[in-house]
């Protein structure tokens, strides 16, 4: 986990129907400089037509209290399109979009999404989609979560006693490569209630997303 997200500490809530500049979240009191304070205003866009059809970006705005315009919107900032995006509010009170995009989808990549917090706020839909592509990837390379959902499992059977990252790397056949953060986020994923990855079973009904 990066300083900066434990400084910012977990995910406390998603902020949802934010889609626009209209029904933006307003951070009334946001660092424009050293001394200057602004207005900011994001929100969660979703593309509507083109090569990133149905992809997700965050877009925010700033007022421009330091050219003597506090009512003026400045240019938009977005960010870059990924499957998936969020805004969230955190335990510092800071409002930051998560996003989780699969183009380059891995166990890492899903293991810190997973410990930002967000996914105690997500609806049944939204995670079915998560357990439902790691389903998919088990069937086709069942060997692809085998060494971190040994660890998973071993740590989930006696916390207490998990094995260290020594052990980890000494028995590389059991576990794979692991590099000490990524074992550290494995840990945190359990400690947070994470289970083993691709066991998911579809149920008679399936939601699917947009």
């Amino acid at each position: 986990m990066s300083k900066e997200s434990e400084n910012r500490g977990l995910v406390v809530e998603v902020l949802r129907g934010h889609v626009d500049a209209e029904t933006a979240w307003v951070d009334k009191d946001h660092p424009d400089g050293v001394r200057i304070r602004c207005r900011r205003r994001l929100w969660i866009e979703r593309c509507a037509k083109g090569q990133q059809k149905g992809k997700y970006r965050m877009v925010y705005q700033t007022t421009d209290v330091r050219n003597g315009r506090p009512n003026f919107w400045r240019k938009l900032h977005p960010s870059g399109y990924v499957d998936h995006m969020w805004l969230c509010r955190f335990e510092n009170g800071h409002v930051d979009p998560v996003g989780y995009g699969t183009t380059y989808w891995s166990t890492e990549g899903f293991i810190a999404f997973y410990i930002t917090g967000i996914w105690a706020h997500l609806t049944d839909i939204e995670r079915s989609w998560f357990e439902r592509m790691h389903a998919y990837i088990n069937r086709r390379m069942p060997d692809k979560f085998k060494g971190v959902n040994a660890l998973i499992e071993a740590v989930r059977l006696d916390p207490e006693n998990a094995p260290s990252f020594a052990a980890v790397q000494e028995f590389r056949s059991d576990y794979g490569y692991m590099t000490e953060a990524r074992y550290q986020n494995v840990l945190a994923y359990v400690r947070m209630g994470g289970t083993a990855l691709g066991t998911w079973t579809p149920p008679a009904t399936v939601v699917e997303l947009d």
